[in-house]
């Protein structure tokens, strides 16, 4: 919130839904974060204005960045066998 306050220039209260979208949209462009950086500045967005402000109208439509899909990690079979070889 602070980051969101110094970029703007003014008080949380003043900080309407368009700003939040484009500060989201600054912190996945210009400063490259990754999903799961933007979602938790989503999630300290939508708990400061759902609980300080209790003005929820102003994140009610941001929505959480999609994550990538990540192929599973596999061992090869030579490194299995090199678990069950260990000596215990």
């Amino acid at each position: 919130m602070n980051h969101l306050c110094c970029y703007y220039q003014c008080s949380p209260k003043n900080i309407t839904e368009t700003p939040i979208e484009n500060y989201l949209y600054y912190l996945s462009t210009v400063k490259q974060f990754e999903p799961d950086q933007l979602n938790l500045s989503i999630a300290s967005f939508t708990y400061y204005y759902y609980t300080i402000f209790r003005t929820p109208q102003k994140v009610k439509q941001l929505r959480s960045a999609r994550m990538p899909s990540r192929d599973p990690f596999v061992l090869a079979p030579q490194q299995v066998f090199q678990f069950t070889t260990i000596n215990l």
